[in-house]
Parts: C-alpha cells; structure tokens; sequence
C-alpha cells in the first residue's frame, strides 16, 4: 500500500509495478508462466484520480490485446484504487469496513471529526491497532 501524492504519477506508478512484474517474461501458449505469489497493489489518492472511477474503490481488470481476461494471471496482481475524497461523512455504523478504514486515513488528523474517529477505534479492533501504533 502507498500513498500516492499526485495525479500525474498514480497510474505511472502502477504501471511501473507491472512492468516489474510481467516484464521480461515469455508467454507460453498465450498464459504468462511466471511462477509467483499474489501481489496486491492498492493506491490511496486524497484527489480525483480520473471522473471514470464513480466509487471510493475502483479495481483494474487485467486483460490482454483482444481485450480478453487474463485467467489465472488476475490471481498473481490485484490492482485497486482507493479515492479518499469520496469517503462519505456519516454515522459509524452505517459505514462499511473501507468506508470506515478510509475515514480513518483521511481524517484522523481532523480535530473537527475526532467525534466520529473515537466512535471508529470503539467499533473496530483493527483501526484501534492502528490508532496505538499511531500515538
């Protein structure tokens, strides 16, 4: 996971990570035999990445020169996009575990929403982890 500091270089850097990973490799009858462990690539913009991407979480399909799936390849790299201006203010419990965890990265500096970051470190071990780790 990174953060990613302007829009220029978001998608320079994603494809950059591709290309380490599927670079100089041979394709075996049209699959790509490259032998490794998953890799998940997540972006985190505080900005509009591109007016195409709707949601708070946009996925990338990876897909060859006919525009065909890749296969099993989409198993070896997740590529997500996570765009923090489009975290929604609103009550905890409403939130869904993303919601609340980009709420969490985007605000948790903000003293004007300290009400609604105490109410997600009680509701979530996880964010209260990282609220310790934190301080």
């Amino acid at each position: 996971m990174e953060m990613v500091n302007s829009r220029e270089n978001i998608m320079y850097e994603m494809m950059l990570d591709l290309y380490a990973i599927y670079g100089n490799q041979e394709l075996k009858e049209d699959e790509l035999d490259l032998g490794l462990k998953s890799l998940y690539k997540i972006g985190i913009a505080d900005f509009v990445v591109d007016p195409d991407f709707e949601g708070l979480l946009t996925e990338f399909d990876l897909r060859n020169k006919k525009g065909q799936p890749l296969g099993r390849d989409l198993e070896i790299i997740v590529l997500k996009m996570i765009q923090l201006v489009k975290v929604p203010v609103m009550d905890p419990s409403q939130m869904s575990l993303l919601q609340k965890w980009c709420f969490f990265i985007k605000y948790y500096a903000d003293d004007k929403k300290q009400d609604i970051i105490q109410e997600l470190i009680r509701l979530e071990e996880g964010i209260a982890m990282a609220e310790y780790s934190v301080n």
